[in-house]
Parts: C-alpha cells; sequence; structure tokens
C-alpha cells in the first residue's frame, strides 16, 4: 500500500498548521511543486476552452502565469487556476464592462487589464483568416506579442486541409527571422493534430527552412 498525501505551505494561508515530525519523516520525500510554463500551455492547447490569444498572453508575460499573492482580502491573484477561471469568464462573451469585472476578480485587477488591453491589440492586428487565405501576402507580425498571438492563432487552425498554407507563412517567418516563432507554430500544430505529421504538406514544410529550426534548436516555449 502507497501513501501520497498533499498540501499547502503554511505560507500560503490556507488553514495549514503543520505536520507532525513523526508523521513527517515517515514520508520517503516532500517535494515542492512549482508551476511550468511549457506544461500549462500544452495542458491548455490540448485541454479545449482556452483560447489562443490567452496562451500567447502567457507565452508574452510568463512571470504572470503565477502570482501567488496570499492575502485575508476578498481578491484572486494570478495561478495557474485563476487563469483558467478567466478563459471560463472570457468563453461566456459578456459585455466589456461586465467582463472587466469579472476577470478582475478571478486575476486581479491589474493582470485583467493587461490582458484585455493584449486581447485588443489582437483584435486589431492581421487575423488568422487573412492569413490562411492569402499566406504569400498577409503582413508578417511586427512585435513580439504579435507574433506569440499569430503563431498561437495559427496553431489553433491547424488541421491536414489547412497545414500547407500555415507552413507558407511560417516559412516566411523563418525567412524574415522570426524562426522562433515559426517553429513554436508547427510544435503547437502537432500537439493539437497530430495526424498532420502524415500529410505530404507537413513533410514538404520539414524540409525546408523550418524543419531546419526545429530539428536544430530548442524552443522553449
Amino acid at each position: 500500500m502507497t501513501f501520497v498525501a498533499a498540501t499547502n505551505r503554511r505560507s500560503d494561508k490556507a488553514g495549514v498548521s503543520g505536520v507532525l515530525e513523526p508523521v513527517k519523516s515517515r514520508f520517503v520525500s516532500i517535494i515542492e511543486l512549482t508551476t511550468d510554463l511549457q506544461e500549462w500551455c500544452n495542458w491548455a492547447i490540448k485541454h479545449g476552452g482556452i483560447s489562443a490569444t490567452l496562451i500567447a498572453f502567457m507565452r508574452l508575460k510568463p512571470d504572470r502565469l503565477s502570482a501567488f499573492n496570499p492575502t485575508a482580502d476578498m481578491t484572486n491573484s494570478p495561478s495557474p487556476r485563476t487563469w483558467a477561471n478567466l478563459a471560463k469568464i472570457e468563453a461566456l462573451g459578456l459585455p466589456a464592462t461586465i467582463e472587466h469585472e469579472a476577470m478582475s476578480g478571478s486575476v486581479g485587477e491589474g493582470d485583467a487589464t493587461d490582458y484585455l488591453t493584449f486581447r485588443k491589440m489582437c483584435a486589431h492586428m492581421v487575423s488568422a483568416d487573412a492569413i490562411l487565405t492569402d499566406p504569400a501576402n498577409a503582413a508578417l507580425p511586427k512585435t513580439p506579442g504579435e507574433r506569440y498571438a499569430i503563431s498561437t492563432a495559427l496553431a489553433a487552425r491547424a488541421n491536414e486541409k489547412t497545414i500547407a498554407r500555415i507552413g507558407h507563412y511560417v516559412t516566411r517567418m523563418a525567412q524574415a527571422d522570426m524562426g522562433e516563432f515559426a517553429a513554436l507554430c508547427v510544435r503547437d500544430s502537432l500537439r493539437r493534430v497530430p495526424g498532420i505529421a502524415n500529410t505530404a504538406d507537413y513533410v514538404k514544410l520539414m524540409c525546408g527552412p523550418v524543419g531546419q529550426l526545429i530539428s536544430g534548436q530548442t524552443i522553449t516555449t
């Protein structure tokens, strides 16, 4: 029989008073779990219900994924759990003023405002639909925020029919010195739809500059 115990730290203000030393010493090991952006993004991509825009925002501001600030006040702070709650609120399509208040209640006013500002920026840049319509001429992203947003949004639309057009666009990105974002897009696409790896268009993409980047570099997100 194996026993596994999980608890918060006393500093988390979760009502934890500690564990008796004779009990504590009987555990083979005590391990502290920490958040990991890569793991969270992998979960968010596969989970569904988490918008591509929110995933892109987390990649742009990785320090905000877990900025837990325990307090006795009736407020929340950023954590993987509260960002997932924000995603549920986002999916409701609430009016702007109500949405901001609701999101502030999930992760705090400052982070909710930052995310909504980022989302507004995404709404005014070239859309994934426009890219898929004309990947040869669609504008390339300029800022890091736009690059994360476009890479993630394109991956969210990846399937066996769109991979050729996505491949055309991300090849342009790689040729314009945005190779890490091109590789990120392709890797996210594979996480969402592993079957695209069996298509001729994907094989063709891997024979080009994007494939060389993926095989020759380590992309952290």
